[in-house]
This record gives structure tokens, sequence and C-alpha cells, in this order.
């Protein structure tokens, strides 16, 4: 099975900066430096991230 992952500098900076946050802050895993697992970001976007970047998150909904 391959699991896909979420590249940093695939996102626009806001949103690669708001998920950093979130992902520093929680158990999410980070299996290479500025990289998730996709089910880290699913999960990311569908909570709104932290509530200091829920305008950002929302912009990308």
């Amino acid at each position: 099975m391959v699991t896909p992952f979420i590249r940093y500098e695939d996102l626009p900076d806001d949103l690669a900066a708001a998920f950093e946050r979130w992902q520093n802050g929680t158990a999410a895993t980070m299996p290479y430096r500025r990289a998730a697992y996709a089910y880290d970001f699913e999960i990311f976007m569908s909570r709104g991230g932290r509530s200091e970047d829920a305008e950002i998150v929302a912009r990308y909904r």
C-alpha cells in the first residue's frame, strides 16, 4: 500500500504555515522534513486547523 504525502512546498505559503503550526502541536507524524501524510492534512482541513488559523483554512476549503 502506498501512502500519499503532502509536501509543504506544494501548498500556498499561508496554508503551509498554518498546517505546520497544527502539525507541530498535535501527534501528527512528519515522515519527512516539511512533509506530512495526506490523511493528517485531511484531518487538519476538516477541523479547520488551530483557532487562530481558521480564517486561512476556510479560504482553501
